[in-house]
């Protein structure tokens, strides 16, 4: 499936005023990735990387194995090395050692992520993700990036009461990618 990116940023723009216009109201409306308390906002993953699959998150599939997460869980007959272990045998440490790895990789990792200047606002992508459009878990599809890149900027359109500064890079890069 290829992923129209002027379309998704559009998309993500219209969802930004929508929610704008509800939460002016006093109602609150929340859409992901435009949450309130975004974590792709203000540089907050700045110096984070990855995510919490099999560390602080798990999650049981009908057959009774054990994944990292809920989106990982529906990658499982495709990615075999996703299942951490079963209710009945419990979890496989090494397997668990190593998803965690993967999910907490570093930006020395993730050759894509390099030099993005997004990534302060970026962990470097949804494993779930990477794995189900790239067939990897750490190489982020452009269309993440993309959407990861516009946060900052839509988000303030989302949440008009709340303006947190926005970064010189920030800024620079909303300009940028407005197009």
């Amino acid at each position: 499936m290829v992923i129209d990116g002027h379309a998704l940023a559009q998309s993500l723009e219209d969802v930004a005023l929508y929610m704008g216009k509800v939460n002016g109201t006093g109602a609150r409306l929340e859409v992901g990735p435009l949450y309130h308390e975004s974590e792709h906002v203000g540089e907050m993953l700045s110096a984070r990387w990855g995510c919490h699959a099999a560390s602080t998150n798990l999650a049981f599939l009908p057959t009774g194995q054990i994944t990292g997460c809920s989106a990982l869980a529906m990658l499982a007959s495709t990615f075999p090395e996703l299942i951490l272990g079963d209710v009945s045998g419990g979890l496989n440490d090494e397997a668990v050692a190593h998803l965690v790895h993967v999910a907490q990789a570093g930006g020395e990792d993730r050759p894509a992520c390099q030099g993005c200047q997004a990534a302060a606002n970026c962990a470097g992508g949804c494993l779930a993700i990477n794995y189900s459009t790239c067939g990897v878990p750490l190489t982020p599809p452009d269309f993440y990036c993309q959407t990861i890149s516009m946060i900052p900027r839509v988000w303030h359109r989302a949440w008009p009461e709340r303006m947190p500064t926005a970064t010189a890079h920030e800024t620079a890069y909303g300009e940028v990618c407005t197009d």
